[in-house]
């Protein structure tokens, strides 16, 4: 008679998960919650690194901004270039002719 082989089954995928579910929630709570693990001194430094990190974002930002100013400067002046070649090229046969 013994154990059915379902049952059997069924008792170690049960076994499994319940492991999982407890190795899982030891990873990531540990022996207690992680939110227990900060004190108020790191709060305070925890602030002023993020104010920094604001301003920095803002400075970087500013950057950006100004860096992409500067490529459509840039790309104004190509185009203008291009077309003013493009000009003399298009000059440039009728005037060898007519000099001829």
């Amino acid at each position: 008679m013994g154990i059915p082989p379902d049952a059997l089954g069924f008792a170690v995928v049960l076994a499994t998960l319940l492991g999982t579910a407890f190795g899982v929630k030891f990873l990531v709570w540990g022996k207690r919650p992680l939110r227990s693990l900060r004190g108020t001194a790191d709060e305070a430094a925890t602030d002023e690194r993020l104010t920094d990190l604001e301003e920095r974002v803002r400075q970087l930002s500013d950057v950006a901004m100004e860096q992409s100013r500067l490529l459509e400067e840039h790309h104004e002046r190509l185009d203008f270039t291009e077309r003013m070649l493009t000009r003399g090229r298009s000059e440039e046969p009728t005037a060898k002719t007519t000099t001829r």
